[in-house]
């Protein structure tokens, strides 16, 4: 079916696209639920259906950095769901003369919504305060613009059927030049 008449096809799987993009942008600006939060070691924060159990700061130092980890334990409806560990990094450059801080946000994606954790400060007897943003159907962005650039694809695909041809022959009919349809 869709062979047949690409063009017409591929469009209606574009518009598709673009309803799924339409979706995710709207579902992601206007439901977005966020909270921030200070916790001390053992204590735990929910937001919507997801509970956080803060496990507690871990520092560590390589050659090129001194990090701080925050680790959470992450459950949805009760269901263990995994360890979430935003960061803190300090970068030294060479000789220590330049230091450049960043910040790594923990994020566990999936098709109904993006979790996002973010380490904003600690205290030296191992409390952290967190920004925990909860943002859904941003995925459905990603998937919108995959089906919009297959139905594009599908679109512009040859469509395998040879259109008719016309070809012009050139005679002489006495003094006037013209063309015949063949």
């Amino acid at each position: 079916l869709v062979s047949k008449n690409k063009r017409r096809y591929g469009g209606y799987i574009v518009h598709i696209g673009v309803v799924l993009i339409v979706i995710g942008i709207t579902s992601s600006s206007i439901f977005v639920t966020e909270k921030q939060v200070t916790l001390s070691k053992g204590e735990s924060v929910t937001l919507n259906d997801y509970t956080f159990t803060f496990n507690g700061i871990n520092q560590y130092t390589t050659n090129a950095k001194n990090a701080t980890v925050a680790t959470l334990t992450a459950f949805k409806g009760g269901k263990d769901i995994g360890i979430m560990s935003p960061e803190k990094n300090i970068y030294k450059y060479e000789g220590n003369r330049e230091i450049n801080q960043e910040t790594e946000v923990a994020l566990r994606s999936t098709l109904t919504d993006d979790l996002y954790i973010i380490l904003m400060s600690f205290t030296d007897d191992g409390g952290a305060t967190l920004r925990i943003i909860l943002n859904p159907l941003v995925s459905w962005i990603w998937a919108g613009g995959i089906v919009l650039v297959l139905g594009a694809i599908i679109t512009m695909l040859p469509d395998g059927r040879k259109g008719r041809e016309e070809v012009f022959v050139r005679y002489t009919l006495g003094e006037k030049d013209s063309a015949l349809k063949v």
